[in-house]
């Protein structure tokens, strides 16, 4: 017969044991998710640098242009401004391709969430990560300065530039957006086990 001690004994050990699977899975999500952002970069950097015409090719595209909502708006700014045709390009094409990257592996994340058994759970309210993935596309919204700004895409500001100031709202939008996703699928799965019993 298995004591008290025994039981609780086993129970914590269970906790402790989910606790370090998701820490690990968590951590695992993190770090794949900055891995694909970086290969998206040097992947945007080589487009740019050594096939301008498949930038512009990206950017006119209207099905990858769309891949980041903020990029109509972006390229009639530019186009109002008289930037050179090429800078527009580039920036356009570095975005989306960004954010083709990043959307994929979230996309792909939630569809593996939807067939896995085993949930990764974590705490603290879904609110703040709503907000926060809201938050870093509103920004993105923000109309390019016409003056020069060091934390806001300029029309001074070198290319480079300007795609980095942009690489942190789409980073930051689709981090936030796979901890929402799997935090609501979560929430889902506790619904339908609870309705169950």
């Amino acid at each position: 017969m298995v004591g008290d001690n025994d039981i609780f004994s086993l129970v914590r050990n269970a906790h402790k044991e989910e606790d370090r699977r998701n820490e690990v899975a968590i951590r695992n999500i993190v770090i794949t998710i900055s891995a694909i952002f970086a290969l998206s970069l040097a992947v945007s950097w080589l487009v740019i640098s050594y096939f301008p015409e498949y930038s512009c090719s990206v950017a006119t595209s209207s099905s990858l242009k769309t891949i980041w909502p903020a990029n109509a708006p972006l390229s009639e700014r530019l186009t109002e401004l008289n930037a050179p045709h090429q800078k527009v390009c580039d920036l356009v094409s570095a975005r989306s391709i960004m954010s083709a990257f990043l959307a994929t592996y979230v996309v792909a994340l939630g569809i593996r969430s939807l067939f896995s058994k085993k949930a990764i759970n974590f705490p603290g309210s879904m609110l703040p990560l709503v907000v926060l993935a809201l938050a870093s596309l509103a920004t993105s919204f923000l109309p390019i300065s016409s003056d020069v700004s060091l934390f806001r895409m300029s029309i001074y500001s070198s290319t480079t530039a300007n795609i980095l100031n942009s690489s942190v709202n789409i980073f930051c939008f689709y981090f936030f957006a796979a901890f929402v996703m799997l935090r609501a699928r979560e929430a889902l799965r506790s619904r339908d086990s609870s309705s169950r019993n």
